[in-house]
């Protein structure tokens, strides 16, 4: 089972597992890649030069990022429990 996380500027869910293969393709490793889905959301991530457009909760969600850091599976528990 694949676990989404939101993506912390827009919302969007974003299945976890995409990280893993976009390190694989971009030859970088699946922290630079997270750290980099949390620094400027899933469009950029996905090859988009277009940024995502903050909606709803994106300063809790770009806070919950910053306090759990690596702990990718607190931030889509977290934000899963709280609908963020």
């Amino acid at each position: 089972m694949t676990m989404d996380i939101p993506c912390t500027i827009c919302g969007e869910p974003f299945d976890m597992d995409e990280l893993h293969f976009i390190a694989e393709e971009t030859n970088s490793t699946h922290d630079q890649v997270r750290e980099k889905f949390y620094r400027d959301g899933c469009n950029i991530v996905m090859g988009s030069a277009t940024r995502c457009t903050p909606s709803g909760n994106s300063l809790a969600r770009s806070a919950l990022a910053d306090i759990l850091g690596a702990d990718i599976d607190g931030y889509a528990a977290m934000t899963e429990d709280f609908d963020l």
